[in-house]
């Protein structure tokens, strides 16, 4: 819990990226809140507006988190203090699910009051809130490693960014010309099924479509156990 703290401290620490994201996020929250009326205020509706900027966000200060001592020279002081390399990018994750519970938390507030007003219920209220919070917290951790990865910090954010906004089309095209049922597990499908608890293409009670909502679940635990799991092996690897 130390280590986690201490990462968590040093994320907060680059200010510009972890208030800039707050404050972005936060000010597109306000803004729909007073453009839109009643009716506007919905579950689904603010999965979106907190998702979106999040993701964007998320996705600078979770490459950020994976690339900044390497780019600025500090991994090597960090590896001399004894600490195993795995933990060093592993306490990464927590600090950073932490981290963005923390920069969307105002906007999470904003959107929280605004839906009040707005027609769906308790459950539909709690799924907008938590689908944006976790396409966030997803592509955070996607990003942090791919900046662990490249070394670089804004090769990092650059190329995570570029993934976020191919993601979509190639999941499309996946299974639209290679195989359906490969697409729909591949990592930003299974995203969507489990921020969005399989509401969007439910067939049927826990289901997305043919994605159960538990092979979702499993699916994303598994990409994302092999996305850090790169990230530790260059790590590993590497000479500081």
């Amino acid at each position: 819990m130390t280590l986690i703290g201490y990462e968590l401290r040093r994320i907060i620490g680059r200010r510009g990226s972890f208030f800039g994201v707050m404050g972005v996020a936060v000010a597109i929250a306000l803004l729909f809140a007073f453009v839109g009326d009643s009716g506007d205020q919905t579950g689904d509706a603010w999965t979106q507006v907190i998702g979106t900027p999040m993701v964007f966000g998320a996705t600078v200060v979770g490459a950020l988190a994976g690339s900044y001592d390497t780019a600025q020279g500090t991994m090597r002081y960090l590896v001399l203090t004894g600490v195993q390399r795995w933990k060093l990018v592993a306490i990464r994750v927590p600090a950073l699910f932490a981290a963005i519970a923390l920069i969307s938390l105002p906007a999470v507030l904003v959107g929280l009051v605004a839906m009040l007003s707005g027609p769906d219920g308790g459950a539909d209220i709690a799924r907008g809130i938590f689908g944006g919070m976790t396409f966030g917290a997803c592509w955070g951790i996607v990003a942090m490693a791919i900046g662990t990865l490249l070394r670089s910090n804004g090769a990092g954010i650059a190329v995570a960014l570029v993934l976020y906004l191919l993601s979509s089309g190639i999941t499309v095209f996946v299974q639209a010309q290679v195989s359906e049922t490969v697409g729909d597990y591949l990592l930003p499908n299974v995203i969507g099924v489990v921020a969005l608890f399989g509401s969007e293409m439910a067939d049927g009670p826990g289901s997305s479509g043919s994605v159960p909502y538990a092979g979702a679940l499993i699916a994303l635990i598994l990409w994302l156990t092999l996305i850090v799991g790169l990230a530790i092996a260059r790590v590993e690897r590497d000479e500081y």
